[in-house]
């Protein structure tokens, strides 16, 4: 956590890594709550988990684009926390693409 919150808000894409049941994605849940206590709003934080079946539509890396687009709201900060990512083929090009159009708002 220490790590996640020296690094917030800076250009660097953030991924946490671990053996399996190690807590990443708890830790993903307490900077979400940190995020909010911190003062920002819930409408700027997308959380997805693609351990959920809800989310299997959005293994299709253009899915989870257009998926994620739609829910960027132009000119505020934007937290994108993706829980068990590597699920979706070519997610890094994903990210990536999504920095390089949202970058103005970091």
């Amino acid at each position: 956590m220490k790590k996640l919150v020296g690094f917030k808000d800076t250009e660097f894409i953030k991924v946490l890594t671990g053996v399996r049941r190690s807590g990443k994605s708890f830790i993903l849940l307490l900077y979400r709550q940190y995020l909010l206590k911190s003062g920002v709003k819930d409408e700027q934080i997308i959380y997805l988990s693609f351990e959920d079946f809800e989310n299997i539509a959005l293994y299709d890396p253009e899915k989870l684009y257009a998926f994620l687009q739609e829910h960027i709201i132009d000119g505020e900060k934007m937290y994108i926390l993706l829980d068990e990512i590597q699920y979706v083929k070519d997610w890094q090009k994903v990210v990536n693409s999504l920095q390089l159009k949202f970058n103005d708002y970091r």
